[in-house]
Protein backbone atom coordinates (compact mmCIF):
# COMPACT_ATOMS: atom_id res chain seq x y z
CA UNK A 1 0.00 0.00 0.00
CA UNK A 2 1.63 3.56 -0.74
CA UNK A 3 1.95 6.26 1.56
CA UNK A 4 -0.76 8.37 0.62
CA UNK A 5 -3.46 5.59 0.85
CA UNK A 6 -1.95 4.37 4.60
CA UNK A 7 -2.28 8.51 5.10
CA UNK A 8 -5.68 8.71 4.03
CA UNK A 9 -6.74 5.54 5.54
CA UNK A 10 -5.46 6.00 8.53
CA UNK A 11 -6.96 9.87 8.77
CA UNK A 12 -10.43 8.54 7.81
CA UNK A 13 -10.46 5.62 10.38
CA UNK A 14 -9.37 7.87 13.68
CA UNK A 15 -12.32 10.34 11.74
CA UNK A 16 -15.01 7.55 12.16
CA UNK A 17 -13.95 6.66 15.50
CA UNK A 18 -13.70 10.53 16.82
CA UNK A 19 -17.08 11.18 14.84
CA UNK A 20 -18.79 7.46 16.82
CA UNK A 21 -17.17 8.71 19.71
CA UNK A 22 -18.32 12.26 19.90
CA UNK A 23 -21.99 11.85 18.45
CA UNK A 24 -23.15 9.90 21.83
CA UNK A 25 -22.61 13.03 23.11
CA UNK A 26 -20.49 13.03 25.98
CA UNK A 27 -18.16 16.02 25.87
CA UNK A 28 -14.98 14.25 27.67
CA UNK A 29 -15.14 11.40 25.80
CA UNK A 30 -14.95 13.52 23.00
CA UNK A 31 -12.09 15.45 23.73
CA UNK A 32 -9.71 12.30 24.99
CA UNK A 33 -10.74 10.73 21.40
CA UNK A 34 -9.78 13.96 19.82
CA UNK A 35 -6.59 14.73 21.54
CA UNK A 36 -5.19 10.76 20.80
CA UNK A 37 -6.44 11.86 17.35
CA UNK A 38 -4.03 14.95 16.74
CA UNK A 39 -1.70 12.85 18.80
CA UNK A 40 -1.16 10.22 16.43
CA UNK A 41 -1.38 13.06 13.45
CA UNK A 42 1.71 15.00 15.39
CA UNK A 43 3.79 11.82 15.14
CA UNK A 44 2.96 10.12 11.78
CA UNK A 45 1.13 12.60 9.78
CA UNK A 46 1.51 16.37 9.84
CA UNK A 47 3.86 18.70 11.60
CA UNK A 48 3.14 22.38 9.90
CA UNK A 49 1.67 25.51 11.33
CA UNK A 50 -0.15 26.24 8.28
CA UNK A 51 -1.91 22.73 8.43
CA UNK A 52 -3.21 23.09 12.55
CA UNK A 53 -4.08 27.18 11.23
CA UNK A 54 -6.45 25.64 8.83
CA UNK A 55 -7.68 22.77 11.43
CA UNK A 56 -8.37 25.59 13.57
CA UNK A 57 -10.00 28.13 11.83
CA UNK A 58 -11.99 25.75 9.83
CA UNK A 59 -13.51 23.23 12.73
CA UNK A 60 -14.42 26.59 14.48
CA UNK A 61 -16.21 28.25 11.42
CA UNK A 62 -18.02 24.93 11.42
CA UNK A 63 -18.65 24.68 15.51
CA UNK A 64 -20.19 28.10 14.52
CA UNK A 65 -22.30 27.38 11.60
CA UNK A 66 -23.84 24.32 13.89
CA UNK A 67 -24.43 27.11 16.63
CA UNK A 68 -26.04 29.09 14.47
CA UNK A 69 -27.82 26.02 13.01
CA UNK A 70 -28.58 25.60 16.71
CA UNK A 71 -29.88 29.01 17.14
CA UNK A 72 -32.22 29.62 14.38
CA UNK A 73 -33.92 26.25 14.77
CA UNK A 74 -32.56 24.08 12.62
CA UNK A 75 -31.48 21.83 15.09
CA UNK A 76 -31.39 21.13 18.77
CA UNK A 77 -27.85 19.79 19.83
CA UNK A 78 -27.88 17.55 23.01
CA UNK A 79 -25.59 19.48 25.28
CA UNK A 80 -26.00 22.84 23.09
CA UNK A 81 -25.69 25.92 25.61
CA UNK A 82 -27.99 28.55 25.86
CA UNK A 83 -26.62 32.14 26.46
CA UNK A 84 -27.70 36.03 25.55
CA UNK A 85 -26.34 38.05 23.97
CA UNK A 86 -28.23 42.08 24.09
CA UNK A 87 -31.16 40.59 25.12
CA UNK A 88 -30.95 38.03 22.05
CA UNK A 89 -31.12 34.09 22.82
CA UNK A 90 -28.35 32.39 21.24
CA UNK A 91 -27.12 28.64 21.26
CA UNK A 92 -23.39 27.49 21.52
CA UNK A 93 -23.18 24.02 20.10
CA UNK A 94 -21.46 21.58 22.00
CA UNK A 95 -17.49 20.92 22.89
CA UNK A 96 -18.25 17.21 21.30
CA UNK A 97 -19.11 19.12 17.79
CA UNK A 98 -16.54 20.96 17.75
CA UNK A 99 -13.87 18.01 18.32
CA UNK A 100 -16.28 16.61 15.36
CA UNK A 101 -15.38 19.72 13.15
CA UNK A 102 -12.03 19.73 14.01
CA UNK A 103 -11.34 16.00 13.10
CA UNK A 104 -13.16 17.05 9.95
CA UNK A 105 -11.40 19.44 8.45
CA UNK A 106 -8.16 17.40 8.72
CA UNK A 107 -9.99 14.64 6.12
CA UNK A 108 -10.21 17.74 4.02
CA UNK A 109 -6.59 17.66 3.63
CA UNK A 110 -6.00 13.66 3.48
CA UNK A 111 -8.49 11.69 3.43
CA UNK A 112 -11.22 13.91 0.74
CA UNK A 113 -8.26 15.78 -0.39
CA UNK A 114 -8.74 13.74 -3.63
CA UNK A 115 -11.72 15.31 -4.00
CA UNK A 116 -9.97 18.92 -5.39
CA UNK A 117 -10.60 20.05 -8.64
CA UNK A 118 -14.08 17.20 -8.75
CA UNK A 119 -16.39 20.34 -7.34
CA UNK A 120 -19.33 18.52 -8.64
CA UNK A 121 -18.53 15.41 -7.17
CA UNK A 122 -17.95 16.97 -4.06
CA UNK A 123 -21.10 18.89 -4.11
CA UNK A 124 -22.86 15.44 -4.91
CA UNK A 125 -20.69 13.84 -1.95
CA UNK A 126 -21.89 16.59 0.37
CA UNK A 127 -25.64 16.73 -1.02
CA UNK A 128 -26.43 13.17 -0.12
CA UNK A 129 -23.46 11.99 2.08
CA UNK A 130 -23.27 14.79 4.98
CA UNK A 131 -27.09 15.12 5.94
CA UNK A 132 -26.84 11.14 6.55
CA UNK A 133 -24.45 11.35 8.95
CA UNK A 134 -26.42 14.60 10.94
CA UNK A 135 -29.43 12.33 10.96
CA UNK A 136 -27.66 9.36 12.54
CA UNK A 137 -25.15 12.05 14.63
CA UNK A 138 -28.60 13.61 15.87
CA UNK A 139 -30.04 10.33 16.67
CA UNK A 140 -27.49 8.95 18.44
CA UNK A 141 -26.65 12.09 20.83
CA UNK A 142 -30.45 12.67 21.68
CA UNK A 143 -29.96 15.70 19.14
CA UNK A 144 -32.90 16.80 17.44
CA UNK A 145 -34.34 18.05 14.21
CA UNK A 146 -36.52 21.34 15.10
CA UNK A 147 -38.57 21.03 12.03
CA UNK A 148 -39.74 18.37 9.48
CA UNK A 149 -36.84 15.48 9.21
CA UNK A 150 -36.86 16.39 5.29
CA UNK A 151 -36.80 19.79 4.86
CA UNK A 152 -33.96 19.91 7.61
CA UNK A 153 -32.12 17.77 5.49
CA UNK A 154 -32.38 19.00 2.45
CA UNK A 155 -31.30 22.22 4.04
CA UNK A 156 -28.22 20.57 5.47
CA UNK A 157 -27.62 18.96 1.95
CA UNK A 158 -27.71 22.13 0.10
CA UNK A 159 -25.32 24.31 2.85
CA UNK A 160 -23.31 20.79 2.35
CA UNK A 161 -23.11 20.74 -1.35
CA UNK A 162 -21.58 24.24 -0.85
CA UNK A 163 -19.58 23.38 2.15
CA UNK A 164 -17.86 20.47 1.11
CA UNK A 165 -16.27 21.95 -2.36
CA UNK A 166 -15.23 25.06 -0.42
CA UNK A 167 -13.68 23.31 2.02
CA UNK A 168 -11.83 20.99 -0.06
CA UNK A 169 -10.54 23.67 -2.30
CA UNK A 170 -9.88 25.94 0.87
CA UNK A 171 -7.41 23.35 2.16
CA UNK A 172 -5.74 22.59 -0.84
CA UNK A 173 -4.99 26.98 -1.35
CA UNK A 174 -3.98 26.38 2.91
CA UNK A 175 -1.73 23.74 2.81
CA UNK A 176 -0.65 22.27 -0.45
CA UNK A 177 2.76 23.19 -0.21
CA UNK A 178 2.87 20.85 2.72
CA UNK A 179 0.88 18.28 1.56
CA UNK A 180 3.07 17.57 -0.99
CA UNK A 181 6.04 18.00 1.33
CA UNK A 182 4.34 15.28 3.39
CA UNK A 183 3.70 13.01 0.24
CA UNK A 184 7.47 12.51 -0.55
CA UNK A 185 8.99 12.25 3.05
CA UNK A 186 8.60 8.90 4.62
CA UNK A 187 6.87 8.94 6.86
CA UNK A 188 7.37 6.55 10.66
Amino acid sequence: MNKKIRIALTNSILFQLVWFVAVQGNNAAALAVTAVFFLVHAVYIFRSVPEITFIALFGAAGWLLDSLGNTFGLIHFAGAQSISVLGIELFVAPLWLLCVWLTFASVLLYSLYWLNGRVITSAILGFIIVPANYWLGAKMSGSEFLGPVWSTLLIEGLVWALILPFGVKLAKAHCEADHQALMVKEYV
